[in-house]
């Protein structure tokens, strides 16, 4: 009889501590609570802390704050975007959101965190869409940036309805044809050759230029001279310059010799 009366007293004893540890529960420093009466969600917002609650009747639903990453990726294929010229974009993208903590009713009453995530994707399509079809396929891949931050607003916007707060998107990968890729390596490839051709004929040009100056100088200088020391330093000028504009690269040389030809002729 002892024995029995001593189990019995143990039993009462677990059950009596299982009831009070479940008369309360904790919310964590980064979460939220919804206090949930057999089933029914209260309107209050429980802060972080120590909540009581009754066995068996109450639960406390937690929502973290901390942003939540959600990765979304369209193919080329059918869940592409169409770009203005008709060319179909795919992109790889990271959707940062948070719950918003007044509204987190709502976000108990209304929504689940997979009906949550299932909005950011079709929305983040729509935007994506969108933003995509205003512009080329060119204009996309020279202003990636400027129609990542169009497609950011898009999505905040149409989000506004719900209890959540998109704080970030990072689009980390645009996606297009392997023709367009093969037909935006030739196009760079062109275009770097357009670019070393005009450099080219800037220096070119820049050359030319120096070239008549010195030229206009030397002349200048030879007409003062023949009248001061007669015709020899006249016709070693001309030399120079007839040597110079055979050839661009021997400028330094001809400044040399003419700086030569100067002093000779001025020191005797």
């Amino acid at each position: 009889m002892k024995i029995k009366r001593i189990i019995m007293v143990v039993l009462i004893v677990v059950v009596l501590l299982v009831v009070v540890l479940n008369c309360f529960s904790s919310v964590g420093t980064t979460e939220r609570g919804i206090m949930v009466t057999f089933g029914k969600a209260g309107q209050e917002v429980l802060e972080p802390g120590l909540h009581f609650t009754i066995p068996f009747a109450q639960t406390i639903r937690k929502y973290s704050l901390a942003p939540v990453n959600y990765e979304i990726e369209f193919s080329i294929g059918s869940d592409g975007a169409v770009t203005s010229d008709m060319q179909t974009i795919g992109l790889t993208a990271d959707v940062f959101w948070i719950y918003d903590e007044t509204r987190l009713y709502d976000a108990a009453t209304k929504y689940t965190e997979s009906s949550l995530r299932n909005a950011i994707e079709k929305t983040m399509l729509a935007s994506v869409k969108e933003s995509v079809g205003r512009y080329t396929i060119y204009q996309i891949v020279e202003q990636q940036e400027k129609i990542s931050g169009e497609i950011s607003e898009s999505l905040k916007n149409k989000m506004k309805d719900y209890p959540i707060v998109i704080t970030q998107i990072a689009i980390s990968n645009w996606d297009w044809s392997p023709a367009f890729d093969e037909q935006i390596a030739e196009t760079m490839k062109t275009t770097q050759q357009v670019k070393i051709a005009e450099q080219e004929l800037q220096i070119t040009e820049q050359e030319a230029q120096m070239i008549e100056l010195m030229k206009n100088n030397m002349n200048m200088y030879a007409t003062n001279m023949r009248f001061q020391r007669g015709p020899h330093l006249d016709l070693n000028l001309r030399n120079i310059v007839d040597y110079y504009e055979k050839s661009s690269m021997a400028l330094h040389e001809s400044c040399y010799y003419y700086n030569f030809l100067v002093y000779s002729d001025e020191h005797g």
